[in-house]
């Protein structure tokens, strides 16, 4: 478990980058929730063999950089984008993902998703927007899309045509 600091009080209200890379801490991570964490702007979780992802990640305001890379993940929660509006980079290679959410494209700034070493067999149609040309189509709400979102494939997978 985190130390008691950093899971209550005031340890929620200070910390910005929580780096558990590599060290395979499966039952640490296990219990680890992600909720009341307002300042967390990066979370590094790579390689700890990781079912799913820790309960709350998706609704950090400030997080701009999360690595949940070579873990076990089969599955990701669904993702509202009003609840990650900082999110720039996103690293989901080596997992078990084999479909994905479309609110996970339709992130206003993000500029990197990583999808390598997944089993995908499809994306959603709205994957087609993350590649737009700077000042194309306007994002979510009205919001401009950033300039170029580097979506990292293995594979050509196959995406559906648009409606």
């Amino acid at each position: 478990m985190l130390p008691h600091a950093l899971g209550h009080g005031e340890g929620r209200t200070v910390l910005t980058e929580l780096r558990m890379s590599g060290h395979c801490m499966l039952a640490v991570c296990l219990g680890l929730s992600l909720h009341g964490f307002e300042r967390l702007q990066r979370v590094l979780l790579r390689g700890n063999q990781l079912p799913e992802v820790p309960p709350g990640l998706f609704s950090l305001p400030a997080l701009r950089q999360c690595d949940l890379g070579d873990n076990a993940i089969e599955a990701l929660p669904q993702i509202e984008p009003l609840l990650l509006p900082a999110l720039a980079e996103l690293r989901l290679d080596s997992n078990r993902l084999a479909s994905l959410p479309v609110g996970l494209f339709r992130l206003p700034l993000l500029r990197l998703l990583d999808l390598r070493a997944n089993p995908l067999a499809s994306l959603p149609v709205e994957a087609l927007a993350l590649d737009t040309a700077p000042g194309a189509a306007e994002g979510p709400w009205g919001r401009p899309r950033p300039p170029h979102c580097q979506l990292l494939l293995d594979m050509p997978a196959h995406v559906p045509p648009a409606p």
